[in-house]
């Protein structure tokens, strides 16, 4: 089993290096296959080595071989946070739900660091990934549809006013629709909530007001928080 541990926590990490570079990449505005890698102050190419999640930058002391300019250690924190949740989900889920559930953390993960960097999604992961997992957990949509769907029309009604008048985003707005056709309408609404929250907290501590600030981070966070209480721990949230 261990080997099994071992081989996710691989593969976590490289996804990590990948959404990570993938994320960096969309805030430059370059193709995420051309050019190779590059230290970003000496515009280095880097080598493969270098570029081995986790070990690159142990093996570098923190440090770009090149110019000794410190790597920041955002990239190296997502490697090994998506391979320890690799390691989590395997131990606590089963199935399908394993895939979908470690897709989901990708996804969202992507997508939040995109915002973070330049408050905007691109749109093709955005929708097309949203797609993609809404498709895996289709029996899910049909259900939440069923139960609450002219609750859920009216609310995407006024969420898309607000996107018109500018008060709401329109990934942010997309992403709440995600949630609604995946968790359900209460469940979403807690998910509103706890955003809302989450970005107050972030408010105070930085006490930048003035500044915009993603949100998509904290929808992304309270979603999975949510998802994982209620499909995984089997936590009755409403």
């Amino acid at each position: 089993m261990i080997y099994i541990f071992f081989l996710l926590f691989i593969l976590g990490t490289c996804l990590g290096s990948f959404i990570s570079c993938v994320a960096y990449r969309y805030k430059l505005g370059i193709s995420i296959i051309y050019p190779r890698s590059f230290c970003d102050n000496c515009s280095q190419t880097l080598q493969h080595w270098q570029l081995i999640p986790i070990i690159g930058f142990i093996l570098q002391k923190g440090k770009c071989h090149f110019c000794k300019q410190k790597i920041p250690l955002s990239s190296t924190v997502i490697e090994l946070a998506i391979g320890v949740i690799f390691i989590f989900n395997t131990i606590i889920i089963a199935n399908t739900n394993l895939i979908f559930t470690s897709l989901l953390v990708v996804w969202l993960t992507l997508i939040s660091l995109e915002d973070y960097y330049t408050l905007s999604v691109d749109s093709i992961t955005l929708e097309y990934g949203g797609l993609i997992l809404l498709i895996f957990r289709f029996h899910t949509v049909i259900t939440n549809l069923k139960a609450n769907f002219l609750i859920i029309i009216l609310f995407i009604i006024i969420l898309i006013s607000c996107n018109l008048l500018n008060k709401f985003g329109t990934a942010d707005t997309i992403l709440i629709v995600f949630s609604f056709l995946l968790l359900g309408f209460y469940n979403t609404l807690v998910v509103i909530l706890l955003s809302c929250i989450l970005g107050i907290i972030s408010y105070l501590i930085k006490r930048d007001f003035s500044a915009s600030h993603p949100f998509i981070p904290y929808l992304s966070l309270s979603i999975l928080i949510i998802f994982y209480a209620i499909n995984i721990f089997k936590i009755l949230i409403i």
